[in-house]
């Protein structure tokens, strides 16, 4: 669905994205109209990334690199997104791969204000 400010619509997903079930779950997030972002975790084959560049879906070409199913997802720019599941790693694309980023605890939820603040 997309709300334009007046009125929701629907908006298809990528014809790749597979119905959701408990082995294939979804989450979306956004930093403008123009840049929403869709990841799908599955168990397998693995991982699709796609990006709304406001007027057609782009698949992500790189896996997020985790079994696990994403818990959270944030996005702060087209270069600038963050994945956690929950374990002790974050995944941070960069504008050309998902790179895994140490952390102190394990994450489940993310948040911030931006690119140095997450």
């Amino acid at each position: 669905m997309h709300y334009d400010g007046s009125r929701w619509r629907q908006a298809d997903p990528p014809p790749e994205v597979a119905d959701l079930t408990e082995e294939h779950t979804a989450h979306i997030a956004a930093s403008a109209a123009d840049n929403v972002w869709l990841l799908q975790t599955r168990k397998s084959p693995g991982s699709l990334t796609f990006r709304w560049d406001g007027s057609r879906w782009q698949k992500i070409p790189h896996e997020v690199g985790t079994d696990e199913q994403i818990s959270d997802l944030e996005v702060f720019g087209p270069d600038d997104v963050w994945a956690v599941d929950g374990g002790r790693f974050a995944r941070h694309w960069d504008g050309r791969s998902w790179n895994k980023v140490p952390l102190p605890a394990d994450a489940y939820a993310l948040g911030g204000t931006g690119p140095d603040d997450v």
